[in-house]
C-alpha cells in the first residue's frame, strides 16, 4: 500500500511558500510516498479536491512564481483562521 501524505495551506498567500511545498514534495517522494495538494484550501480537504504532485508538477510549480491553487483565505471551518498546515 502507497503511502500518502496530504498538504494544504490556507490563510493567502506566503512569500517561500513554494519552494516549501517543493522540497517537501521532493523528499516525501524519495521516501516513497504519494504527495497530494488540496485545493482551495479547507474547501478543497472537506469536498475531496485535489491535485497530485509529481516532481514534474513542483517543477512547473516553482517556475510559474505563484502558490499553486492550493491555499485560500476564503473559507474556514467554524470560522477558524489557520496559518499553513501539512497534513
Amino acid at each position: 500500500m502507497t503511502k500518502k501524505i496530504g498538504i494544504l495551506t490556507s490563510g493567502g498567500d506566503a512569500p517561500g511558500l513554494n519552494p516549501v511545498i517543493a522540497g517537501y514534495t521532493k523528499t516525501a517522494i524519495k521516501n516513497g510516498y504519494k504527495v497530494i495538494g488540496f485545493l482551495d484550501g479547507w474547501k478543497g480537504l472537506i469536498e475531496g479536491q485535489y491535485e497530485n504532485l509529481t516532481l514534474e508538477r513542483i517543477k512547473e510549480i516553482t517556475q510559474e512564481g505563484f502558490n499553486l491553487v492550493l491555499f485560500s483565505g476564503l473559507y474556514q471551518p467554524h470560522g477558524h483562521l489557520t496559518s499553513s498546515i501539512l497534513c
